[in-house]
């Protein structure tokens, strides 16, 4: 129901008018598609942290 409920927010005109205000691209993923796209920007945020300095690497 929730990701029923999600589609349904992501496909709403206003919705898309406030995003596009925002400049903020809507991308709606689920199953593994969305693990992919969590994992590959995980390791993007991580990598992007470590350069700073912030966390330290085992």
């Amino acid at each position: 129901r929730l990701r029923d409920a999600m589609r349904q927010v992501v496909a709403d005109p206003d919705f898309k008018g406030a995003m596009d205000k925002l400049e903020t691209p809507i991308v709606f993923k689920q199953g593994e598609e969305f693990q992919r796209f969590f994992d590959a920007d995980a390791r993007r945020l991580a990598a992007g942290v470590r350069r700073v300095g912030r966390i330290e690497t085992k």
